[in-house]
């Protein structure tokens, strides 16, 4: 139950973020965690990780792929 009930809440928020692209992750994050929760202090260890950096990296691997696929 804890788990559906975590999973609405991103799930809200995903499509907040879709629907308005005026709010930033940053505020985004700011409303799922608590300063001193265990959320925030797992996010802080992914951004410590370059988590962020890799993802954007794997991204553009991926669509560069994609191209090289769809156009020879």
């Amino acid at each position: 139950m804890v788990a559906s009930r975590a999973g609405a809440r991103l799930d809200s928020r995903g499509r907040l973020s879709l629907h308005n692209p005026s709010n930033k992750p940053a505020l985004l994050k700011d409303a799922v965690t608590t300063p001193a929760g265990c959320t925030i202090d797992g996010i802080m260890e992914l951004e410590e990780g370059k988590l962020r950096v890799t993802l954007i990296k794997a991204v553009v691997k991926a669509a560069q792929r994609a191209r090289e696929l769809a156009f020879g």
